[in-house]
């Protein structure tokens, strides 16, 4: 839903296959993360996620499927210690609330 409370349609900025997962990326500018319809569409995208690895594995593929919120500033860092995408993307995949207390920062 919009602000206006009509539908949205949306598609992530990028679809990324890596040998361990299928992430769907959205890349916004820092100042934007928190914005409503950020905020809504991340709710959107998780869900999404969450019944496609609910599908069995012949119906989805054998890799799980990730949402990806990319901040400016988390590409940034990641860059100046030369990390790979899929360090990036797994490190920076959200997770359920019954995980978040995993997710640690940058060593």
């Amino acid at each position: 839903m919009k602000d206006d409370g009509l539908p949205a349609f949306y598609s992530p900025d990028f679809l990324v296959g890596t040998a361990d997962a299928v992430y769907l990326v959205e890349t916004k500018a820092q100042a934007q993360v928190i914005h409503p319809n950020v905020q809504r569409k991340l709710k959107a995208a998780l869900a999404w996620c969450d019944r496609i690895n609910g599908l069995t594995v012949v119906q989805r593929g054998s890799a799980p499927w990730h949402y990806v919120l990319l901040a400016e500033n988390v590409v940034h860092e990641w860059q100046e210690k030369g990390a790979h995408l899929a360090e990036l993307l797994h490190y920076a995949r959200l997770r359920p609330v019954a995980n978040a207390l995993h997710q640690q920062v940058l060593v």
